[in-house]
């Protein structure tokens, strides 16, 4: 058995498996690590790949905190306005904030902890909030050696090859130019 916490079937992959701390403290670790939330730091503790090689990797608690003050300040919006505050289609059901809408001065975004840019925060037709990854897999695709192809979802290769995993993110892949794009799905 994983020492991971309970979580809803419908728990975002990337947010699901996350370590149980106390499960394994102080019988299999003396303390928790001082990086982790429960430790007093930063990151979340998660595993990926749970069925064939479990693999701990982390996730931003700073992200989670903005979006989820962002959820909050979108609710109040929709309550009054009953839509959220959309702004410019970026994708097939996905758009940019309406900043003004939210009564904020500047874009919303958080810092990417892989390489420190700050990353556009997006909204769904259905309001869910995403993060916009595609500057931070450019990145990543700069270094990797893994061939990928136009129109196969590239979001594991995030953390395969970065220490973290990209949480609040919808699936992406690579353009014909070899550049990331948005993985949309096809309709028959």
């Amino acid at each position: 058995l994983l020492p991971i916490e309970t979580k809803e079937a419908d728990t975002p992959v990337y947010q699901k498996y996350v370590i149980d701390f106390k499960r394994l403290s102080p019988r299999y670790l003396h303390d928790v690590p001082s990086t982790s939330y429960e430790g007093g730091g930063e990151y979340i503790y998660v595993l990926t790949d749970v069925e064939k090689k479990p693999t701990v990797k982390l996730l931003d608690v700073k992200m989670t905190q903005t979006i989820n003050e962002l959820r909050l300040r979108i609710k109040v919006y929709q309550d009054e306005h009953t839509y959220p505050p959309y702004g410019k289609v970026v994708s097939a059901n996905l758009y940019t904030l309406n900043e003004k809408k939210l009564g904020l001065k500047s874009p919303i975004a958080v810092i990417s902890p892989v390489t420190g840019n700050s990353l556009p925060l997006l909204i769904s037709s259905n309001g869910d909030i995403y993060v916009d990854y595609r500057s931070d897999f450019a990145h990543i695709l700069k270094n990797t050696k893994q061939k990928l192809k136009p129109g196969e979802n590239i979001q594991d290769v995030y953390w395969q090859e970065t220490p973290f995993v990209p949480a609040f993110s919808v699936p992406y892949t690579i353009n014909k130019k070899g550049e990331p794009a948005f993985l949309e799905k096809k309709t028959s």
